[in-house]
């Protein structure tokens, strides 16, 4: 994955790629304006290039924090944890985080 850093006006963008789309195939860019400093937009970039890669990346939109769970779980926990992890880490998620936190609103 990659991404750029660019000024506009006094501001500082980064653009980078966020993966395919599933159900076109096309690229995915994602934009981020309004960093002060090209340093910020650094972390910034290599955040996001990171979790890309590591498998953590989740689309920024409002989503309830069960949603993000249960996404994380099945795209990262499973894949890249032992079983017992992922089984033991499923367990406290879903007997006891999701039912008492699931419905909090979350955003990127």
């Amino acid at each position: 994955m990659r991404g750029t850093i660019k000024k506009e006006g006094a501001s500082w963008f980064v653009l980078y790629d966020a993966g395919n789309d599933p159900i076109t195939g096309k690229r995915k860019q994602k934009k981020k304006r309004g960093f002060k400093t090209k340093k910020e937009a650094e972390k910034f970039l290599n955040e996001q290039l990171n979790s890309i890669n590591n498998g953590t990346y989740f689309e920024p939109k409002d989503i309830t924090l069960s949603e993000y769970l249960s996404y994380w779980v099945d795209n990262y926990a499973k894949l890249n944890l032992a079983p017992r992890t992922s089984e033991h880490y499923n367990y406290i998620i879903t007997q006891h985080l999701i039912p008492t936190l699931g419905n909090i609103k979350i955003s990127h």
